[in-house]
């Protein structure tokens, strides 16, 4: 049975699509992190004095104090992983589909958006979209180009 081959455009498409959705699923996961830290009130809770003995220690433990701490430090780390995650998604699609427009306005056909990663697995940006370009051909024709232009000047 032979696979079939997909067009260029169709394959494009399905890699930009797929950056995107990654992108969404990761500002999902990190507005859940942000709620969970929001709603872990450490201002509401009335840390308990009650303590335990552990061999080995000169001090009694306070398991209340313990887990409160942990669950917060938990929670905080969980929220800028989450953060971290999010931005390098949305960053891999935003410069990941600019990528691909600016490739097939110039005539190219490429099969699959192409993003280089450092050794840690974080994106980098294509060196021809920064600084963002003056002008990207065709741009001119969208209604939000003006828009746009204000904001790459800002920029």
């Amino acid at each position: 049975m032979t696979r079939m081959t997909l067009p260029w455009f169709e394959t494009l498409t399905d890699s930009a699509f797929a950056l995107g959705s990654a992108a969404r699923e990761a500002r999902t996961a990190h507005q859940a992190a942000q709620a969970a830290v929001a709603q872990y009130d450490l201002d509401r809770v009335r840390l308990l004095d009650g303590e335990i003995t552990v061999p080995g220690l000169f001090t009694p433990s306070r398991p209340h104090d313990r887990a409160v701490m942990g669950i917060g430090k938990a929670l905080q780390e969980c929220r800028d992983r989450m953060e971290r995650l999010y931005t390098d998604a949305a960053l891999s699609y935003a410069y990941g589909t600019a990528w691909a427009i600016l490739r097939v306005l110039d005539g190219q056909e490429p099969p699959r958006v192409e993003l280089g990663l450092t050794a840690e697995g974080h994106l980098t940006i294509p060196a021809e979209l920064t600084p963002i370009p003056p002008a990207i051909k065709g741009l001119d024709r969208w209604c939000d180009n003006a828009q746009f232009e204000k904001a790459r000047e800002r920029w």
